[in-house]
């Protein structure tokens, strides 16, 4: 990566988002915590391991700083199948000990298998928070 690894934090409500880009194509990957219960869902491996686990620190460090409870990953989802928001997929899915989510019609190419299959509308409940999927389509099947 030929810029800096700048971890960012957004908070709304019960909800903060830590992201960062983590490769040259200015993929982000988001590391989605509700507040109220630890809950936390890595979004897009995208690259380099070490930064996306750089991400998982980070949400540790606000939720103790902050008294919260601690974070507890819940799964990596992969919001489609090119390579450049995969490529640390299995590294993080192996580190966190957690499942990995993907688009049904996306989950085929993605070389790491693909825990539980996802579509438009289905839920991903995080605590009190429950994140509702829109499936958008013309960039890849899924």
């Amino acid at each position: 990566m030929t810029h800096p690894f700048i971890p960012k934090l957004d908070a709304f409500g019960g909800i903060e988002i830590h992201y960062a880009e983590l490769n040259d194509y200015e993929n982000n990957c988001y590391v989605v915590v509700d507040t109220a219960s630890g809950k936390t869902l890595v979004v897009d491996a995208a690259d380099a391991a070490p930064y996306v686990l750089g991400l998982v620190d980070a949400a540790r460090e606000s939720a103790a700083q902050a008294g919260r409870p601690e974070i507890a990953p819940v799964g990596v989802l992969t919001t489609h199948s090119h390579p450049d928001h995969w490529q640390a997929l299995a590294a993080v899915k192996d580190a966190l000990a957690v499942p990995s989510l993907a688009g049904e019609a996306d989950a085929g190419e993605i070389p790491v298998p693909t825990d539980r299959l996802v579509n438009h509308g289905d839920t991903i409940e995080l605590g009190e928070t429950v994140l509702e999927l829109i499936g958008l389509r013309g960039h890849t099947p899924g």
